[in-house]
């Protein structure tokens, strides 16, 4: 950094200003007076340069700051909203869990239905068919009484022909 570059308060002009300013009033040379008002004009351009500079840094520093912020609601904003679309994703597969819940339920359900209504028919065919048999049996046991009491009275009715034959019969 060169001297001319170096930052400075502006005292060294100021001051200088002052003694060129004193010198030149003393001695009534107008050119150091003139140099005297130049170094003062420089003091408060550099007074005002490190103000505007100053005023600068904060404006810009607010300004850094409030991009920060923005981004910062932005960023939460859409927390929030991958959030609320987790929540979502979250509670439309809760919903469809209890549906195939309940759909697994109500098929389990038709099926021990279908299954009990189907052990209920063939116990009833099961007894229809014994009943059946029964019945079949019973009559069968009829029949052969019947065919018995037939053969009985087929049998009485060739004695009473054999015995009204025997009587008729000339002797």
């Amino acid at each position: 950094m060169t001297p001319s570059d170096a930052p400075s308060s502006g005292l060294g002009d100021r001051i200088a200003g002052k003694v060129k300013g004193a010198a030149g009033a003393l001695l009534g040379d107008e050119q150091l007076a003139r140099e005297a008002e130049l170094h003062e004009e420089r003091a408060d351009a550099k007074h005002a340069a490190r103000r505007t500079a100053a005023e600068a840094e904060e404006a810009e520093a607010r300004a850094e700051l409030a991009a920060r912020e923005r981004d910062l609601v932005s960023e939460e904003d859409a927390l929030a909203r991958e959030r609320a679309a987790q929540a979502r994703e979250d509670r439309l597969a809760a919903e469809r869990r209890r549906t195939d819940q309940h759909i697994e339920q109500s098929d389990q359900a038709r099926r021990a239905a279908a299954a009990a209504e189907a052990q209920a028919a063939q116990r009833a065919v099961s007894l229809d068919e014994a009943d059946a048999a029964r019945q079949h049996a019973a009559q069968e046991r009829e029949v052969d009484a019947l065919q018995d009491e037939a053969a009985r009275a087929r049998a009485n009715a060739e004695a009473l022909d054999a015995e009204a034959r025997r009587t008729e019969e000339p002797s």
